[in-house]
């Protein structure tokens, strides 16, 4: 089982990647439409996704390769979008590149597993959402810094988005918990994935909403550093335990 779980590592890691990019594809096309964010965070998101998804490129083979080399792909030609201010086709790509990132995550799921199940298609997408609306939203919080008049209404979308993904993920762990074995038989890294990944950014997107609505947008961006690292480490002990068990939630 040792080594097993260190030969995956590798592929966990470039899930947990594609996970996130496919996200923040997802959170820029929700909030960027009207321009509101500017296009200079548009361009450091388009040249973050083409880093991330150069480190996956590198560290992959087989079936998850193409899909992620197609995704860089994409991703840069959403930066050369955004500085040559091309809405329609930074937009056509941003779309493309999210659903080739999630695609290479469902063959790294389908390499782990042996297949893709419903319940792991929803995982990842939930897993995705809240990846990419807290890690967008926390890097979007900066840009209040230095444009203090920005309007709010960017963030307190990308705070409905990660409101969204979180419902999701609670479900399906409802689900497993009602499904599965009894409470008392399930592993400390089941417990770990609820309370650092679920209820600990539960609480503290209460909060990010909050101060949202009395522009206390420094506040936000603090409160949205610790859940985009919370909901991080949740997703890292769910891909332990996927590693462990086979089983996505």
């Amino acid at each position: 089982m040792g080594l097993e779980f260190y030969a995956s590592l590798p592929v966990t890691f470039a899930i947990l990647l594609l996970e996130l990019i496919a996200g923040t594809g997802l959170a820029m096309l929700f909030v960027e439409y009207r321009l509101e964010v500017g296009r200079g965070f548009l361009q450091f998101m388009a040249a973050s996704a083409s880093a991330v998804l150069f480190i996956v490129v590198s560290v992959t083979e087989g079936e998850i390769r193409p899909l992620a080399i197609a995704a860089t792909i994409a991703a840069l030609v959403v930066l050369l979008a955004a500085v040559r201010d091309a809405p329609v086709l930074r937009r056509a790509a941003t779309a493309l590149y999210s659903l080739l990132a999630g695609g290479a995550a469902l063959g790294g799921l389908a390499a782990l597993t042996g297949a893709v199940t419903p319940v792991g298609v929803v995982s990842m997408f939930g897993a995705s959402v809240s990846l990419g609306a807290s890690m967008t939203g926390m890097l979007l919080g900066h840009w209040y810094l230095v444009s203090p008049m920005l309007s709010s209404d960017p963030l307190l979308r990308l705070t409905g988005m990660l409101i969204g993904g979180l419902t999701l993920q609670i479900a399906l762990i409802g689900w497993f918990g009602a499904a599965g074995p009894a409470p008392e038989s399930l592993p400390l890294v089941l417990w770990m994935r609820v309370a650092f990944g679920l209820v600990l950014p539960g609480a503290m997107v209460g909060f990010v909403w909050y101060a949202c609505r009395t522009r206390a947008m420094r506040t936000a961006t603090g409160i949205l550093y610790l859940a985009a690292g919370s909901i991080l480490m949740g997703d890292v002990t769910a891909k332990a335990y996927l590693v462990l068990t086979k089983v996505p939630i």
